[in-house]
Formats: structure tokens, sequence, C-alpha cells
């Protein structure tokens, strides 16, 4: 009689380290001195430098836009602290609550394609997005339950195909998602915050979070993963879940909720913490190998 035995799952990355080149510019405080310099508090943000008065004037501009669209949100300070989200969120849940209930008054789907204008050369207009729903980062499907993550909008639930959503991820730290996978041993979902799209826009996570009830409740999964993006999540069917980050792969036992994560694979060990030098690592994808044996 024969038997096949199957050997225990490999992981194996798919994609390369790449190295991140962060857009960075500058508009110098001193450089245009004159009545309009703007707010005081955002001044240090703007002078936190990285283009030189020789760049090129196109170069400039791009970068000097960039910078500028990350100092209002920084200023006074050149960064945002992981904790920022979760201090506002309990700071608001504090405030008092008074008036009467609120009417949604804008149902009607949205169609970014202007009906009537059509522009091949200068915008997207006409180039066929049609009816959207903002940037949806990741989709995940548990049986008949659909879920999908938002660029900045959190988790949204359906169970009826796609025909009316719930928002499940509301009351959590952080809203920007990279990631959804449902545990196929336990159908619990998870949540990987932190988008990982190269877009001016795109936020960091503060880490992975688990849902056993469908997005009612959620526990965070091991320690907060600031600064990180994560690009997927995956089971290897031997009890480990891995995330794909822009600081490389992690991996966890998926029933140990509260130890660190580990890094198993870091392409650009990056000692400095620079942030020109990142590791990430697209997705992860698992594979069994199956070998056959003989057996008297």
């Amino acid at each position: 009689m024969r038997h096949q035995r199957w050997a225990a799952p490999r992981i194996a990355v798919t994609g390369s380290a790449i190295v991140l080149i962060a857009m960075a510019g500058t508009v110098s405080a001193a450089a245009s001195p004159g009545p309009h310099r703007g707010p005081a508090g955002l001044l240090p943000a703007l002078s936190h430098t990285a283009v030189k008065p020789s760049d090129s004037a196109n170069t400039n501009e791009v970068l000097t836009s960039a910078q500028e669209f990350a100092a209002v949100r920084t200023a006074p300070g050149t960064s945002v602290s992981a904790n920022a989200f979760t201090a506002a969120a309990a700071a608001a849940a504090r405030l008092g609550v008074t008036g009467k209930s609120w009417t949604e008054v804008t149902s009607q789907p949205y169609n970014s394609d202007a009906v009537g204008y059509r522009d091949p050369v200068w915008s997207n207009s006409s180039g066929g997005a049609g009816l959207v729903a903002g940037r949806t980062t990741a989709l995940a499907v548990d049986g008949g339950t659909l879920y999908a993550g938002g660029a900045a909008g959190g988790v949204w639930r359906s169970t009826n195909g796609g025909e009316n959503w719930t928002p499940v991820f509301n009351s959590q730290s952080d809203q920007s998602v990279g990631a959804l996978a449902v545990d196929p041993a336990d159908h619990s979902i998870w949540v990987g915050t932190g988008e990982a799209n190269t877009s001016q826009d795109s936020y960091f996570g503060n880490g992975v979070f688990r849902s056993a009830d469908s997005g009612r409740t959620w526990q965070l999964v091991g320690n907060a993963l600031t600064n990180h993006t994560i690009y997927r999540l995956t089971f290897d069917g031997a009890g480990h879940v891995y995330a794909a980050t822009n600081r490389g792969l992690l991996r966890r036992n998926a029933l140990d909720l509260t130890s660190p994560w580990k890094t198993v694979l870091k392409p650009d060990p990056n000692p400095a913490n620079s942030p020109y030098r990142t590791s990430f690592i697209p997705g992860p994808e698992t594979r069994s190998t199956r070998s056959p044996t003989s057996a008297p």
C-alpha cells in the first residue's frame, strides 16, 4: 500500500526588497521674508529641509508640494506620534453630547467622472473610474460575509453580497487599512493597519487587530507596529500568520495574541533607521510540498 506524506508548509516571498526613495521637500523660512509667512507653528515643519537651492525648478516644485502637504499635518513638529489618534479619540469620547439625531442626506452614489466633460490630456476625467467609494485597499471573504478595508476609512462588512455595508472598525485607534485576512482555522478576521500604497496621503498603521465575532469587538495582536505599513496577511495552515510590511516579513503563532511579532526576513537591516532605506516585502505566499513515500 502506498501512503503520501505531506511536508511542513514553507514560506516563499514574492517580490524583492526595494529601496524607498522618500519624497521630502522644503520651504525655507528665511528664504522669503515678508508679511505672509504663515502660522508660526508651521515654520519648524517647513524648515525640515531636504531640497537644495540648486535643485531644478520642477523637482523643487514637486517636493515642496509634498512637504507642505505633510507639514500642515505635523506642525509645529516634524512627525506625529502613533498614539495621537488614540489620545484624540479618548478626548472626543469625553465631550458632552447635545442636539437631536442626524439623518443622512448624501446617500446618492458618487460619480467621479464629470458626465458632461471629457478631458483626454490634463485630468483623469473620462478615465473610466465612474462610481467609486474612495481608495479600497483590501478585501476578504468568509462564506457569505464580505469585508472591505479603506485607505483611511476603516473596515466595512456586508452580509448581502455588497448591497449594504456596515462600518465595524470605527472605534479603533487607526483607520488606515493595508490588509485583511480571514483565518480559515477559526474564521476570525484580521486587519493590518497602515496603507501600503505609494501615495502622498498614505498613513502608517498601529499594528494588527483581530476579531472573533465578525468585527463587533477587536483585540490588538501582539505589540503595536508603529510606523509600519502592511501589504498582506497570510496564514500558512500550520498555526502561523505572516505580515508582509515595509519593515520586513513578520511572523507569529496565530493562537498567541500577546507576544511580540518576530521579524523573520529583513533584506535591509537599516541600523541607522534611515527613511531612505526600508525593507519592503510586498507579499508572502505559502505552499506545501508533497513527498510521496512507500510503506508496506
